[in-house]
């Protein structure tokens, strides 16, 4: 209950009756497409099983925590989540409406680096590349799984290797082993699977120090 309460004071209701209400993500209020995005709701002067919650977009389930649900909205938009009393002739206490957006697509990585400088030593001790969310505060399973590395010195190509897992094969933790200040080092044709998708990523590029 302490943690409920400290949200009702950390986030303002989106709209509210005569009871006070609070609904909230922790993510400014922005929910996505295609995955359960986590919700608290309190009420004040209710307990969690006196209430309902429906929504005009997705669905919403309860969760083993008694104040928080998932909402999987369909579409991206608004989605407007009405709690409803369950002893009172279902009274309409209080809505909110939060924005629905796509998740954007991961961002592969190397070195926790998405591009830029790193030391010769640093990227020699790599061993795969990874694929992340920015600056969303929800979590997703990403894994590439095939992509090019080019090593390039002077303009030339040095090595050049498709690859068909995360992890890097000998080969290419062997190029890596030769590398000097100023190679260059890319990532193109990143493909990437996720839950139920597949994409193609933005390439990376690195620059040896």
């Amino acid at each position: 209950m302490r943690k409920i309460l400290l949200l009702s004071i950390l986030l303002w209701p989106v709209f509210a009756y005569s009871q006070k209400c609070v609904v909230s993500n922790n993510d400014l209020n922005i929910f996505y497409v295609g995955i359960s995005n986590r919700i608290h709701v309190a009420v004040d002067g209710y307990s969690s099983k006196s209430f309902l919650l429906t929504s005009d977009n997705g669905t919403i389930n309860a969760t083993d925590d008694p104040n928080a649900y998932d909402i999987s909205p369909l579409k991206t938009g608004l989605v407007t989540i009405s709690v409803i009393s369950k002893n009172s002739k279902h009274t309409l206490l209080a809505k909110s409406y939060l924005s629905v957006k796509n998740i954007p697509d991961p961002v592969a990585r190397v070195a926790g680096k998405s591009g830029g400088s790193v030391p010769k030593n640093v990227f020699k001790a790599q061993i795969g590349i990874t694929a992340i969310l920015l600056d969303v505060g929800i979590c997703g399973d990403y894994i590439i799984d095939t992509y090019t590395v080019t090593i390039l010195r002077n303009e030339t190509a040095l090595f050049v290797k498709k690859c068909n897992e995360a992890r890097f094969p000998k080969e290419v933790r062997d190029a890596f082993g030769a590398l000097e200040i100023n190679d260059r080092v890319l990532f193109t044709e990143i493909s990437c699977r996720g839950v139920a998708t597949r994409m193609r990523l933005q390439p990376i590029e690195f620059t040896i120090e």
